[in-house]
Formats: C-alpha cells, sequence, structure tokens
C-alpha cells in the first residue's frame, strides 16, 4: 500500500524532507531569537553598570580593548578584566539556553 502512495505522488517523499527542514529552521530561528532575547535581559539586569558599558562598547560597538580604556580612562587590564568577568556572568546566566 504504501508503496502506491509513493508511485502516486513521487514527490511526496521530497515535499515531507522540505517541510522537515522548514521547520527545523523556524524552530532554529525561534530559538536564536529567544536567546538573543535572553541576552538583552542578561545584560540589561545582571551585569554592573561598568561590565554593561565594557560588553556594548566591545561587542556590539566593535571596539578593543585599548580603546575602550583611553575612552574610559582605564587601564587596558581592567577593561581586559571586567569583559572577562562580565563574559563569565552572561555564560553562567544563559547556559540553560545552550
Amino acid at each position: 500500500m504504501a508503496k502506491r502512495v509513493t508511485e502516486a505522488h513521487p514527490d511526496y517523499i521530497k515535499r515531507l524532507l522540505e517541510l522537515s527542514e522548514e521547520s527545523e529552521a523556524e524552530t532554529n530561528q525561534a530559538q536564536m531569537q529567544r536567546l538573543k532575547r535572553a541576552l538583552r535581559d542578561v545584560i540589561k539586569n545582571d551585569l554592573t553598570p561598568r561590565q554593561k558599558e565594557m560588553v556594548v562598547l566591545y561587542y556590539y560597538e566593535g571596539m578593543r580593548m585599548p580603546q575602550i580604556a583611553q575612552q574610559l580612562n582605564r587601564d587596558v587590564s581592567t577593561v581586559s578584566r571586567t569583559i572577562k568577568r562580565a563574559r563569565r556572568n552572561l555564560r553562567d546566566r544563559l547556559k540553560y539556553l545552550i
């Protein structure tokens, strides 16, 4: 019986696979949106003001650590440590989503 269905509709399996891939892509996109939203929330609510400022400059504005240090009148080592702590904080808060 199954043979007749696939013979009668040669594109049946192909279409099922396409639908499966589309569904998977939508699921991945939804997961990515959820992760981005969670990341924004953690940055907004769980980082210190200094960490938040440096993370935004480093990751979102694309500035290098020496540039951030100069702009904020801090040592490069301070910027590096602060970003490292912020990353650890983000990782700890978001690990359940990854």
